[in-house]
């Protein structure tokens, strides 16, 4: 949408209607003079609501020549026919989706209540004599789990079926059991998910989300924050020169066994939600960016441990985004790599395969086309040669044949109402022997990293089983695009020099173990030190992985919790290289209001009244190791008062609950809802309980009230995959 600042004739939107404006001319005060405070006053009351008029300012044609000028080249289609019918989809809107989440049980849940309850509302509903199509599954996604609306928003706005549904699907989205896209956060849910469908709540991999953008990077936090994980750390740096990633003080580096590699793109498939690409599309921008993909999806491929896997994808139709990147990578790698064959998964995802042909356009106007770079550089003079912008891994290599550019997926908007994707699946052969490290590192300490930032880039570290210390070569041998080791990459260095994007996180600090304070915090949490879990096995929670955002270990107000795997990738990294700008999960945070009320009433010392309290999304941390009693369970009736009052008092539940809430220590405490004992349809036959995180305190200053009835203060309600 353009920017209203840039055109005078249009005012912004406000309340979903968007009004133009007629220039006006200045006025002045009467006298001809300065306008007085009376005038301005005057003429603000007389200031008329502008109307909107004919068709909307910031429509913008979806028409672009050279873009079908040039998708016309590549042939992508047996018949034009069949290029009308994706060119004619890309022009219309793109219909809403949405994905339940979280885990098997909870996703079930959810997908229940969408299914039984507001489908059958929303069928049979006709607007303006026409039709409206109630929310479909899309059937190639597994489970079920995912829908469509085709519907028009305005349509939305006027049917009351489809503004209840909508108002569920806020909610839903703001408790995290419904997400629009976000592929972390399916990464994420995999993780925390058995091959049974049970949650579990502390997996012991390691996920690292990383954008090169600081903004995007925070979003990537917020989205995270749907489904807290002790398993995820959230990195800014440019991926194209990603450093080592160390897990001991000896320079041992981290191996992954699966990267997803969603490189940045020119989006020409997102046509249909992002009109605007459809005016500012130009060859030079996907040509632009085939490099950078390129370097992005080397350095990959140099992380990845024997026998791992790398998804390459892109929201691009372009050939040159898509099969030139992956041809010259698989090239490179001297038969390390190879496409997978992924044809029998989701087989009704109506899809095409990659090509092995394609066309390089070499003016900005798309009309001069090359097949062969070749051919292409003869006809260059030196100094077209010295300008030129293009390069020859843009071209089908002579082996092209050789490389199963065929296994690659191409996603087409007409072929199933979507947007336009590629995909392809790389594996490295778990054979491949990796040549020994050139160099050896000498043992240092993890204290000694922050003070040699400077030096990093000098020091040569031990790799597990990957030697990164090699030059770039891009389309001959794969190779790491820079020496990753040393200083910041390009992206990083530009911010820097214009004083923005400097690094300025807190930093992580993990507390001693054996600490009184942490005894106190785990006693406030009534977390137990050891459980005997279903498998009749001993677990020991997990008090060596906690850590605070503050250089003093002692000083414990917000408590975080990860797991062995990212404690150390957190203390074998110096931050700034790294740019950590989120890691595990935030577990407790000490709740000082109780000191100062005990401190008013003259009771105990403020440091001994102050108390952990823990957060609603991190109770399924603590749960597993809470004694049995300790947990208060109840029925739709306990859950009722929590809905119905924010801060309601022990003696307004109905008995027995009112005279345990009433018993109860003050401090945290966990109330757990059995669904089964629900009255409502929504709530009966699920088959996760719903659980509460409270925190009882004394009244203080209430009229009506003694001050030693218990006072429960909740969070909010969700739910929680705990049984």
């Amino acid at each position: 949408m353009e920017d209203p600042k840039e055109h005078p004739s249009v005012s912004s939107e406000r309340n979903g209607t968007q009004t133009a404006t007629e220039p006006t001319a200045k006025t002045t005060g009467e006298a001809g003079g300065k306008r007085t405070g009376k005038d301005k006053k005057e003429k603000k009351k007389k200031k008329a609501k502008p109307q909107r008029t004919g068709e909307w300012a910031t429509d913008i044609e979806r028409k672009n020549a050279s873009f079908e000028r040039y998708y016309e080249a590549q042939n992508l289609f047996e018949d034009r026919t069949e290029l009308d019918l994706m060119l004619d989809s890309l022009k219309r809107d793109l219909p809403t989706t949405f994905r339940v989440t979280g885990s098997r049980i909870t996703a079930n849940d959810v997908n229940d209540i969408i299914r039984k309850v507001h489908v059958p509302n929303l069928t049979g509903i006709q607007h303006e004599g026409v039709d409206v199509d109630p929310p479909r599954p899309i059937p190639w996604y597994l489970g079920g789990l995912a829908w469509q609306i085709n519907v028009n928003k305005s349509v939305v706005r006027k049917l009351v079926p489809f503004q209840q549904m909508q108002r569920f699907l806020v909610y839903e989205t703001e408790v995290g059991n419904i997400s629009r896209q976000e592929a972390t956060a399916q990464i994420l849910e995999a993780m925390h998910t058995l091959p049974s469908g049970e949650p579990v709540s502390s997996p012991s991999g390691i996920i690292i989300a990383n954008d090169s953008d600081y903004k995007r990077a925070g979003l990537l936090v917020h989205q995270s924050a749907r489904l807290p994980s002790p398993s995820l750390v959230v990195t800014n740096v440019d991926a194209s020169y990603y450093p080592n990633i160390y897990i001991d003080n000896q320079g041992m580096t981290l191996e992954f066994d699966r990267i997803l590699c969603d490189v940045p793109c020119s989006g020409d498939g997102t046509m249909r939600k992002n009109a605007v690409i459809w005016r500012q599309w130009t060859i030079q921008g996907a040509n632009g960016l085939h490099c950078l993909q390129l370097r992005i999806l080397q350095r990959a491929m140099r992380m990845l441990a024997p026998g791992g896997r790398i998804v390459y994808s892109t929201c691009s139709l372009n050939p040159v985004e898509n099969e030139a990147v992956v041809a010259a990578a698989i090239k490179s790698s001297a038969g390390e790599y190879q496409l997978v064959d992924v044809s029998n998964r989701l087989p009704e995802l109506v899809r095409r395969p990659g090509i092995t042909s394609w066309q390089v356009c070499t003016d900005k106007d798309t009309m001069n086309m090359e097949s062969s770079f070749t051919a292409y550089w003869e006809r260059l003079n030196d100094k077209q040669r010295a300008d030129s912008k293009i390069v020859e891994t843009m071209f089908p290599p002579q082996e092209v044949h050789e490389l199963n550019l065929d296994r690659c997926w191409r996603i087409y908007p007409h072929l199933q109402n979507t947007g336009g994707f590629f995909v392809a699946v790389l594996e490295r052969s778990p054979t491949y022997v990796l040549p020994p490290p050139k160099k050896k590192h000498t043992k240092r300490p993890v204290d000694d990293l922050a003070n040699d930032s400077e030096q990093d880039g000098e020091r040569t570290r031990k790799r597990a089983r990957v030697d990164t210390n090699v030059e770039v070569t891009l389309d001959t041998e794969m190779a790491d695009p820079t020496p990753v080791d040393t200083e910041p990459g390009p992206v990083e260095k530009e911010k820097k020099e214009k004083g923005k994007g400097t690094y300025k996180e807190d930093p992580y600090t993990y507390v001693d173990a054996n600490s009184e304070l942490v005894t106190y915090l785990l006693k406030c949490l009534q977390v137990q030190d050891t459980i005997t879990n279903a498998r009749g096995e001993t677990e020991a929670f997990p008090r060596h992985n906690l850590f605070v955002r503050n250089a003093d270990a002692t000083t414990l107000r917000s408590v975080y919790l990860s797991n062995d795997r990212v404690k150390a990738v957190l203390t074998s990294n110096e931050p700034s290289r790294l740019r950590f700008i989120s890691a595990g999960v935030k577990l407790a945070v000490r709740q000082d209001a109780g000191a100062r009320k005990a401190m008013a009433q003259g009771g105990p010392d403020a440091e001994t009244a102050q108390k952990y309290r823990v957060l609603h999304d991190s109770v399924s941390q603590v749960l597993p190791f809470m004694r049995p009693e300790d947990v208060i369970h109840g029925d739709t009736r306990l859950l009722k008062v929590f809905v119905e009052r924010m801060y309601p008092l022990a003696r307004e539940f109905a008995s027995p609950y009112g005279e345990v809430l009433g018993r109860c220590e003050l401090g945290h405490h966990v109330l757990q809802i059995d669904p089964s004992s629900a009255d409502s349809e929504v709530l009966k036959g699920g088959e996760c309980a719903y659980v509460i995180e409270v925190w009882i305190t004394l009244t203080v200053g209430q009229v009506d009230a003694p001050t030693d009835i218990p006072h429960l203060e909740v969070e909010r309600v969700a739910q929680s995959d705990a049984r």
